[in-house]
């Protein structure tokens, strides 16, 4: 059963993978960051995004969309922060 759970979680790895390397994204971009911006900028643009563009503030029938863009781009912080 653990065996099948790993193949599984591998599978689902290698998707996300693969959606991230064919999406192409700029997430500087999508955050409004430059590319030698800190952990922190990125933390700090996040937030602002993130609270501009949530559905419960944000009735804009994008803000959905453009939300879940900006969560991604959470991911390049996480990326950040396993390198420094």
């Amino acid at each position: 059963m653990a065996a099948v759970q790993s193949v599984l979680a591998f599978a689902v790895c290698v998707l996300m993978i693969t959606e991230l390397i064919l999406a192409k994204k700029d997430y500087y971009d999508i955050l409004g960051v430059p590319r030698g911006a800190t952990e922190r900028h990125i933390k700090k643009a996040f937030h602002r995004l993130a609270r501009k563009f949530h559905p419960d503030k944000n009735k804009s029938p994008d803000s959905e969309v453009r939300f879940r863009e900006i969560a991604e781009g959470k991911q390049l912080n996480k990326a950040w922060a396993s390198v420094s």
